[in-house]
């Protein structure tokens, strides 16, 4: 079976092979990937080792592989929203939640590949258990910055792509999508028992307002009623990634987008994540 890693800051991953597909999701340096199949116009279909998304990417943006790198005590995150990595006598910037497997003494090893790195930038990955005040950290890092539909990264970033990176740094796995999403954790059964650092989940305002009480891992009838995620700082504020990462009002009907003062997104279900 052949596997591979990126070897580029941030690869987009698209629906169908071509350049002018539907981006659907971004890979960070280093993230490995399965090949499922393979396109004559040099795409690679991959399914993400940390995720399992599913999606093609230009095969010169990928290093393939015949065993894929182990996760080890030194493997590490990135945890400012851009990093300068040194290597073979060149630098590349990569993103916040860039994840390499292997650190010792500030050099990172990636197959044969040694990498310089500021530690500084980085932290040792899964270290301490999750809190408010790293939550708060790291998200209130991302303020502003602009939606793009499959982005994970301060240059634009979708709903779900904001809540499982922020969630990675503190690590904590979670799927790609918001409906993946909603099946994770456990119920939080109304708004005024929701605490920081819990998942919102959202349908459209035209969907009806009785919320389902339970979302059940893998099941897909939730696919299109579930569009939207955000994470609460509290019971009253949430923070999420619509047309910018921004903070809102929630109650108990849904988000109250500030800059209008009307809904935009009706609320669905709460789960607890860690």
């Amino acid at each position: 079976m052949n596997y591979a890693y990126v070897c580029v800051p941030v690869a987009p991953v698209r629906k169908t092979a071509g350049h002018k597909a539907e981006i659907t999701n971004q890979l960070f340096f280093a993230e490995a990937v399965k090949i499922t199949d393979e396109h004559p116009d040099d795409w690679s279909r991959v399914e993400s080792i940390n995720d399992g998304y599913i999606g093609w990417v230009k095969n010169n943006q990928l290093h393939k592989l015949t065993v894929l790198p182990e996760i080890t005590a030194g493997a590490v995150i990135c945890k400012n929203l851009l990093a300068r990595v040194a290597f073979n006598r060149q630098t590349m910037h990569v993103p916040m939640g860039t994840m390499l497997p292997e650190t010792k003494n500030g050099v990172a090893l990636l197959g044969r590949l040694k990498l310089k790195l500021n530690m500084a930038d980085w932290s040792a990955y899964c270290q301490q258990k999750p809190s408010v005040k790293q939550l708060k950290q790291i998200a209130l890092q991302w303020l502003n910055a602009p939606y793009l539909w499959g982005g994970k990264t301060i240059l634009g970033v979708d709903c779900s792509g904001f809540a499982q990176t922020v969630c990675k740094l503190m690590g904590l796995q979670l799927p790609r999508d918001a409906w993946q999403q909603a099946g994770i954790g456990r119920l939080v059964p109304a708004l005024n028992e929701a605490r920081a650092g819990h998942l919102a989940f959202f349908s459209d305002m035209d969907e009806k307002a009785a919320a389902p009480l339970q979302i059940e891992p893998g099941n897909t009838s939730y696919k299109k009623i579930i569009t939207h995620v955000g994470i609460l700082l509290s019971s009253t504020t949430i923070i999420h990634a619509s047309g910018r990462v921004k903070i809102d009002v929630i109650d108990d009907n849904g988000i109250i987008n500030g800059d209008t003062g009307q809904y935009s997104h009706r609320l669905k279900v709460i789960r607890q994540v860690w």
